[in-house]
């Protein structure tokens, strides 16, 4: 099976909204940041997948994600996790790709053996879904 990781990375102005009233914005844009470079370096590491896509609108996130050999696909118009999922699902389809994780670019803590746990020996067709806290 070849699996394409898809990160999908919001502008870093509009990400981690709901700390805007306790953090400063230049930190926290510099979370964000840091959340997006380690999950790069956690689907990089992973053995398991094809090739990595990063679907972003955000400068900082492009240059970040080319630095971890991904492959970026502009949205410009910030089309939300749904929209930026579809774009990279249809890319992934052009490169060969038979299966997709999906992940937001604010995993913490995510490591490349979790991931290469998660997408080896699973069956044909298969979807996951983690949730958030919400459920």
């Amino acid at each position: 099976m070849k699996t394409a990781a898809i990160v999908t990375a919001k502008r870093f102005t509009a990400a981690k909204q709901r700390m805007s009233g306790a953090v400063p914005e230049e930190k926290r844009l510099a979370l964000v940041e840091a959340m997006l470079g380690d999950v790069l370096e956690a689907v990089t590491g992973a053995r398991q997948l094809a090739f990595t896509l990063v679907v972003t609108g955000e400068d900082a996130a492009e240059t970040l994600a080319i630095g971890h050999g991904a492959e970026v696909i502009h949205d410009p118009a910030d089309a939300g996790h749904v929209g930026a999922a579809e774009l990279g699902i249809a890319r992934a389809r052009e490169l060969g790709a038979d299966s997709v994780l999906l992940l937001p670019g604010d995993c913490p803590l995510l490591e490349p053996r979790e991931i290469d746990r998660l997408v080896t020996g699973l069956p044909d067709p298969f979807v996951t879904v983690v949730p958030d806290r919400h459920g």
